[in-house]
């Protein structure tokens, strides 16, 4: 782990003040004062540089602290800082937004907006902001996903409804509703049993009943066909009554389920559509932090003199 000589004494190994009136470092431990030279802001920034290359963001953080005693408003001293807090050896990781674990609320961040330069806030700011976008993408994605959920299990229920309607004029169906649903529409296994035992008794109830009635039609004659046919004939009506108000009431919660579907339908597509802005706005706002980096533009225009001066 790197150790910063301008932290401690010499003398003593005590921790050094900064006494900006008189441009001193002083030992409170045994009053020995160092001159400015003495620790020049270029080494202990290079030492800083090198600490954050190698990951040892605790001591690097240190040098940066050190440079901003010296100098309060130092860039690449505050965004040091910054980085070191979030663990990140540079700003590039921020254009992938699955990176960005720290808030706008980040303690170094708002030191460093507060305590730079003019011309170097609005390069903060956009790191705040960068921070605010990712986390209203993060909460739009989950909204996304719930409307996407109510919309598979509306599609869920529509698949059943239209599974019940194909079969709600079977007789098995309508007569397992009149027993107080014996039966669920859904297990089909179940369904199939029933079935089979229903047109067995419908057979043998069919088949007896036509030989009951033509028994009691030989011995007791011809009024006894017209008087099971008064007895049937509104048993079939109600039967008749019964599957076309399950049809109709199948119909209605179709109708009422397409109607939500398409609904969130149209929520989805919106949501999507605010989610992929957030998240084309955030991929530019990481951009422009990248391309306005002061230390980048200082260095191009360093180079840019130098090529002159060759020239």
């Amino acid at each position: 782990m790197t150790i910063i000589k301008g932290h401690v004494c010499k003398m003593c190994g005590g921790l050094l003040n900064i006494d900006h009136d008189r441009q001193v470092y002083v030992c409170p431990f045994c009053g020995v004062t160092y001159d400015y030279e003495y620790f020049r802001e270029d080494d202990v920034m290079e030492v800083a540089r090198r600490a954050v290359m190698r990951a040892e963001f605790g001591s690097a953080k240190e040098a940066f602290r050190f440079v901003l005693q010296k100098d309060p408003h130092n860039f690449e001293a505050l965004r040091g800082i910054f980085l070191c807090s979030i663990r990140w050896k540079s700003m590039d990781p921020i254009l992938n937004n699955e990176n960005i674990h720290f808030s706008d609320k980040q303690r170094d961040l708002v030191y460093a907006i507060d305590n730079c330069l003019p011309e170097h806030r609005d390069y903060f700011e956009k790191i705040c902001e960068a921070a605010r976008i990712n986390k209203a993408y993060k909460e739009s994605l989950l909204e996304v996903k719930s409307v996407d959920d109510r919309k598979k299990s509306e599609e869920r229920t529509l698949r059943e409804l239209n599974d019940d309607l194909v079969t709600a004029g079977h007789f098995y169906i309508t007569v397992a509703d009149h027993l107080g649903g014996f039966i669920a529409p859904s297990d089909e296994t179940m369904s199939t049993k029933v079935l089979v035992i229903l047109i067995y008794l419908f057979v043998n109830f069919v088949v007896s009943g036509l030989f009951i009635i033509f028994a009691l039609t030989y011995f007791l004659g011809w009024w006894v066909p017209i008087v099971a046919a008064i007895i049937i004939a509104p048993l079939i009506v109600l039967y008749q009554k019964s599957k076309k108000k399950r049809i109709a009431q199948i119909d209605s919660s179709i109708t009422s389920c397409q109607c939500r579907i398409s609904d969130l339908t149209t929520e989805l597509r919106k949501k999507k559509t605010q989610s992929n802005k957030l998240h084309l706005s955030y991929k530019e706002n990481a951009q422009e932090i990248l391309d306005s980096d002061p230390l980048k533009k200082k260095d191009e225009e360093q180079s840019d003199d130098e090529e002159v001066d060759e020239e």
